[in-house]
């Protein structure tokens, strides 16, 4: 059953019924480098702009995962879509060292490191 206020009054698809359990509030998101800013909130993250010339003849829309180094087969800490070359998306990504891998819509793969020190 879902649950929705209208104005501090409860709509839950019962006209008679007043009570509900839970209530979530999501503030507003803003965009930083078209990111969610609650991404680098805790301060521990860092923007990390993409080396976009390190892909030759690229074909958009091109997938950016950042791994940690020497995990090359685990889960990215953080994925981006470039939709075109004038996107400047940002990876965000706490302190670290990551294997950072490129690839375009052609199935073409390029990786780079990043050491991103205190």
């Amino acid at each position: 059953m879902f649950t929705f206020m209208r104005r501090f009054k409860v709509f839950n698809g019962v006209d008679d019924q007043t009570n509900f359990d839970l209530l979530i509030y999501h503030p507003r998101t803003r965009y930083i480098k078209n990111r969610p800013h609650w991404l680098a909130k805790s301060g521990k993250s860092n923007f990390v702009a993409i080396e976009k010339e390190r892909v030759l003849n690229a074909s958009y829309p091109i997938i950016i995962e950042a791994f940690p180094l020497n995990e090359k087969y685990s889960v990215p800490v953080d994925v981006v879509e470039l939709k075109a070359e004038s996107d400047e998306t940002e990876l965000i990504l706490p302190t670290g060292k990551y294997m950072v891998r490129l690839t375009n819509s052609e199935g073409n793969v390029v990786e780079y490191t990043v050491d991103l020190k205190h």
